[in-house]
């Protein structure tokens, strides 16, 4: 997702959470779909990509984890 792509640029800066506000914004306003739904699609995205990641053994990915706390 767009929403998470270039992870190291999202956690240089000093507040991530703003940041993923302001994408969501964007959006949004480029969509005309409501914030609430892009951020209920993002963080349900975010869910099922750790769920994968735990369902094929992989190591739970503290990334995974952390963008889903940014949703929240």
């Amino acid at each position: 997702s767009i929403l998470r792509n270039f992870w190291p640029d999202i956690l240089a800066v000093s507040n991530p959470k703003r940041l993923m506000a302001r994408r969501i914004d964007q959006f949004a306003a480029e969509l005309g779909f409501e914030r609430e739904r892009i951020y209920s699609w993002a963080f349900s995205q975010a869910v099922l990509s750790v769920i994968w990641n735990v369902e094929d053994n992989r190591e739970l990915e503290d990334e995974g984890l952390y963008f889903v706390e940014l949703l929240l």
